[in-house]
């Protein structure tokens, strides 16, 4: 969709004169893809995910292409839990967690997502990239603060046709593999910046616990699901109790 040169010197990014697609096309390149790269350029760990506040922490969730990472955030969001990101999230480790903090608080979710979610509260959608996705216009509130990390949820695919949601958690070593590949990047001919992302994903992987999520991807099962990831984000919650 867009060609672009980033002069990491002056920090300056060139596109081409004649964009093709919308203004909020170029707007969601610009939001989701470019400054991504710049900011992982710069070594800020940022990655491809979709993340909601759950109680007063975040979860986050990537994995594939075409695997409900929008359409699980929205309806977290329609569950009553704020939208952090829906496409690209910052991670900053401490010595105690990782803050997460979303880029932009946008949604971009399939027109048959749109239908399920939103249409009946006559909430607007707009033309928005990738192309075929829309864009929900959202309350100017609906974003949620950055703040910690719970938990990482990578999803995969059912296994099987039933109803049954599966959740295992990963090593510190499959956690972080699948961090880099959910990673936004560069410079990726460059050495230096390959070992400073594999070491970022480590530290990220050692502090935050990582988990495998599949289900049917059916909007009735959607609620179990929520319902799923409340009791573990509450069962954590006890786990750290004095």
């Amino acid at each position: 969709m867009l060609r672009f040169v980033l002069d990491t010197w002056s920090r300056h990014v060139r596109m081409p004169d004649h964009f093709r697609h919308s203004p909020a096309a170029l707007d969601h390149l610009v939001s989701d893809d470019i400054i991504p790269r710049i900011l992982s350029h710069e070594r800020i760990a940022t990655l491809h995910m979709s993340a909601v506040r759950l109680g007063g922490a975040a979860v986050a969730f990537c994995g594939r292409s075409g695997q409900g990472k929008s359409t699980l955030a929205a309806a977290m969001m329609r569950a009553g839990h704020a939208l952090l990101t829906d496409d690209c999230l910052t991670l900053t480790p401490l010595a105690d967690g990782v803050i997460a903090r979303g880029l932009s608080a946008s949604l971009r979710v399939w027109p048959q997502t749109f239908e399920a979610m939103f249409a009946e509260d006559g909430i607007v959608s707009g033309e928005a990239g990738p192309p075929g996705k829309l864009r929900v216009d959202l309350d100017g509130d609906a974003a949620a603060e950055a703040g910690p990390l719970d938990a990482i949820y990578v999803l995969q695919p059912a296994q099987d046709s039933g109803d049954e949601i599966k959740s295992l958690r990963l090593s510190p070593a499959e956690a972080c593999g699948h961090l880099v590949r959910n990673s936004f990047g560069i410079d990726l001919w460059s050495a230096d910046w390959k070992a400073w992302l594999i070491g970022s994903c480590a530290e990220i992987a050692a502090r935050v616990p990582v988990f495998t999520l599949s289900y049917p991807r059916r909007f009735d099962c959607l609620p179990k699901v929520i319902d799923h990831l409340e009791t573990r984000h509450m069962d954590s919650l006890a786990g750290r109790a004095p």
